[in-house]
């Protein structure tokens, strides 16, 4: 079966995405389309149609960023899907899972996905040691979310307990 995702930002429709999915043969009753923001990743329909696709189906998109929030995400779901016999086509791209170029594709975006992930890790472990080199611990930036007052144990009490 042919399945086809479009998603666009509040305020804009998903009608030329759902007209591309239809001209590269995709029924549409097949289609699932919602309006949500890139950052927030929480797109319901996207997950329903994740869960509803089976082994031999093919997943048609616009590009690449309607269906994935970050180029980390874009490693975790392609992968998935391939491993799971889906294929994954991203008509204004023209790139297919299934060809020579779209799996070179996933690759390299595999190898550069591992590649950040190092330079978070090499980072993180260098602001542990500057901060040991100082004679500190190394301390989260993120202030407290309790205001003072709160966070004296003394606050919890309440009056019939004083």
């Amino acid at each position: 079966m042919t399945l086809g995702y479009a998603r666009t930002v509040l305020g804009q429709s998903p009608a030329p995405q759902i007209n591309a999915l239809i001209e590269a043969g995709v029924p549409a009753e097949n289609i699932r389309a919602e309006r949500a923001n890139g950052h927030k990743a929480i797109w319901p329909e996207r997950d329903l149609m994740l869960k509803d696709l089976r082994r031999g189906d093919t997943l048609k998109i616009t590009r690449l960023d309607r269906l994935f929030y970050s180029l980390q995400n874009l490693v975790v779901l392609g992968t998935e899907l391939t491993h799971r016999g889906i294929r994954l086509q991203a008509i204004e791209q023209n790139i297919d899972s299934e060809s020579f170029e779209g799996r070179d594709l996933f690759t390299m975006l595999n190898a550069l996905a591992d590649l950040n992930k190092d330079f978070v890790i090499a980072n993180t472990n260098d602001s542990l040691l500057m901060a040991r080199a100082r004679g500190g611990a190394w301390v989260a930036v993120r202030q407290p979310s309790l205001p003072s007052r709160l966070s004296r144990p003394d606050s919890y009490a309440t009056p019939a307990s004083r």
